[in-house]
């Protein structure tokens, strides 16, 4: 059985889909292992410049996914900001066990 999908692009569109601002999902306390990727889910309509901010220092700005590697527990704000609105966000990152050989990047929980 074949399946025939047809796309087709309408011009003349008189209502069209409702802006959307940004908008973070990301609880207050985020744990993560040393040296892991902690990334900020963002929606809204694109584009939606998400930064990271710990100490007054941007760590990530980008139109992107928003990832960052801590190596030490921190205090931080994201914000994400777009034509159509933004949204801020503090949260705590909380590292999970300890390195146990910085070489081979092992961690012991």
């Amino acid at each position: 059985m074949f399946l025939d999908l047809v796309l087709t692009w309408n011009d003349n569109s008189s209502t069209p889909a409702a802006p959307v601002p940004p908008s973070i999902s990301l609880p207050a306390v985020v744990e993560a292992f040393p040296g892991y990727f902690v990334t900020i889910p963002v929606t809204g309509t694109p584009p939606t410049y998400t930064a990271i901010i710990r100490n007054s220092t941007v760590l990530v700005n980008t139109t992107g996914t928003a990832a960052f590697r801590f190596y030490e527990e921190s205090n931080c704000t994201c914000v994400a900001s777009s034509n159509y609105g933004s949204d801020v966000n503090e949260f705590s990152v909380i590292l999970k066990g300890q390195v146990i050989s910085s070489t081979l990047r092992i961690f012991c929980a």
